[in-house]
């Protein structure tokens, strides 16, 4: 999850430097969501877009535990 948030934090201010030469819309196949692309382009903070998936990352979570081999 860190290294995500790093990813989007690096982006953001690398477009916000250099827009003319940072292509954010070819992040899509690292980001792998075109929902978080949107948003990075749009200019909103990424702690706000790592927040906004709270809720999918507790579902997620909570569908992986149950194939958990150990607990």
């Amino acid at each position: 999850m860190r290294s995500m948030r790093m990813g989007l934090e690096i982006a953001a201010i690398l477009e916000k430097l250099y827009p003319k030469q940072f292509e954010i819309s070819k992040m899509i196949e690292l980001v792998g969501n075109a929902d978080t692309m949107q948003q990075l382009q749009s200019g909103v903070p990424p702690e706000k877009i790592v927040a906004s998936w709270s809720e999918s990352l507790t579902a997620f979570d909570q569908i992986r535990r149950k194939y958990f081999l150990y607990k």
